[in-house]
Order: structure tokens, then C-alpha cells, then sequence
């Protein structure tokens, strides 16, 4: 079912529904960043002593090896649920039961890089609304990240990488940012003010570290309805698989950034 929101223009019920039609309407872009630097602000020295590079672990050990004491409790349990996710894209369907491994892997890491430490930045799940003029679609990311009541970070997960999800949820993910933006902005009472949104998209093992400054005339705009003039970029960092250890470097040094720029 579609809502029409002008004589030209109908919106699927929710964004995990849109498609072309919608991201034209929204006008939204997805721009590929060869730069980290065009997606965090504040890139961090790798750690090369952290319990999570485990340089010896490539895919084929990480699925075959005996985890055994050499192993600390936090490096045990990050084999272990890579592993069940490795093993859950290996299969030629999408198993719905199995969809829990990649929420448990990227709450674990979540953990682990303090991005829920209980004290001035919080997890939780999603409820967002994006608002378009006096229409409201669910914009439910999977998680999503507060500072002083402010949303700063919101996550995506698609579950499988052979999951048939529009854009692998880039989309699902530009719309989860916009809504954020939406909140604070409502939660703040003002305008004019631009709001930057960091992203975190899993599909399977894979991870794009995203961003976008979402600017106080694209709000504007979105609030009294379309057509639009503005654009939405998500700019979206290229993507790094955990087990590959290279990539899982750099995963950690991202996800240490992405922290530092929460908190600063």
C-alpha cells in the first residue's frame, strides 16, 4: 500500500519499503568516500596491542579453529559469533531464525568500543519517524546512539548478504539519519541549525562507517512537504569485512574514531 503525498508522487508505508521512487523523491544520494576523513573527523592511531586484531585469524581459521585458552574471554566470544555469522551467509537461503547472529555481533562490538558505556552515551533501539511535510514513515534503524538526549549515531543491519533489502539498506539507513536529525531538531526547538549523523551499516560481516551533515534547509524543506530542491547525501566509507584481518584493523581503529567523535 502507498501514501500519496502530491498528485505525481506515492510513498511506500515505511522506509524499509522504499525504493528508486522514494530516493528520487527524498532526493537522496549515496556518495562513495575514498577518504575516511570525508566520513569521521577525528581518525585515531591504530592500537596495534588491542585483543581484537588477532592478525593469525583469517576466515578459514576463524571457522576451524579450537578456542581454547590462548584465547581471552573477549577475543572467545568475538570468534565465536563472527563465526556463526560467517557460517549463517555461507547458506544459499536467508534463514529468518538465524537473523539474531549479526544483532548479537554488532551489539558485542558496540560493547566492547564503549559505544553504550552507561554513562554519557547510550544504546537503544530504534523508534524514528521520518516526517515528510504531514506524513510519518517508520524509520526504524536497528540501533541507535544518544548523547545528552541527542541522537549522534544510527545503525542498520542487513542481515544476510544475500538478503534481497533495496541498496542493502543504504536507504533504510539515509532515512534512519534524516529522522534523527528530525528528532534532535524537535527536541531542541530551533532551527537553523545543521545536524551531523554518523551511520553504521552491517550486511553479513561487512561494514560501511557512514555520515552526513544534514542541513537546516533540507529540514525545513522535508517539514512542509515535497517536491524538494535540497539534497540528502549519506557519504559512505568503503567496505571492510571482520575477517579479514587487515580490514579488522582498520575496523578498530574506525570504530576508536567514531567513539572520540561521539564523545568530543
Amino acid at each position: 500500500m502507498k501514501r500519496s503525498l502530491s498528485s505525481e508522487i506515492d510513498f511506500r508505508q515505511s522506509a524499509s519499503l522504499f525504493r528508486k521512487s522514494e530516493q528520487q523523491a527524498l532526493k537522496i544520494n549515496i556518495v562513495e568516500a575514498l577518504d575516511i576523513s570525508n566520513v569521521l573527523s577525528n581518525i585515531q592511531d591504530l592500537d596495534s596491542s588491542h585483543e581484537l586484531i588477532l592478525a593469525d585469524y583469517d576466515k578459514a581459521k576463524i571457522l576451524t579453529c579450537d578456542i581454547d585458552n590462548t584465547l581471552n574471554k573477549t577475543q572467545s566470544k568475538f570468534i565465536r559469533k563472527l563465526r556463526y555469522v560467517i557460517i549463517n551467509n555461507m547458506a544459499d537461503t536467508v534463514e529468518k531464525n538465524q537473523e539474531k547472529y549479526i544483532d548479537e555481533l554488532a551489539a558485542f562490538l558496540c560493547d566492547v568500543f564503549d559505544l553504550d558505556n552507561g554513562q554519557n552515551l547510550v544504546m537503544k533501539p530504534s523508534d524514528l519517524y521520518l516526517q515528510v511535510g504531514q506524513e510519518r514513515f517508520a524509520s526504524h534503524a536497528d540501533r541507535e546512539g544518544i548523547k545528552n538526549n541527542k541522537l549522534i549515531w544510527v545503525m542498520q543491519e542487513d542481515k544476510h548478504a544475500k538478503s534481497t533489502t533495496y541498496l542493502h539498506g543504504d536507504l533504510q539507513l539515509a532515512c534512519s539519519m534524516i529522522a534523527a536529525a528530525q528528532y534532535n531538531e524537535s527536541i531542541i526547538s530551533t532551527s537553523n541549525q545543521d545536524y551531523k549523523i554518523l551511520g553504521i551499516k552491517f550486511v553479513g560481516e561487512s561494514i560501511n562507517f557512514c555520515s552526513s551533515v544534514i542541513t537546516s534547509e533540507y529540514l525545513e524543506e522535508l517539514g512542509d512537504g515535497l517536491p524538494l530542491s535540497n539534497n540528502f547525501n549519506l557519504v559512505k566509507y568503503k567496505t571492510l569485512t571482520l575477517s579479514c584481518p587487515e580490514d579488522r584493523k582498520e575496523i578498530i581503529q574506525l570504530f576508536k574514531s567514531m567513539y572520540v567523535e561521539a564523545t568530543s
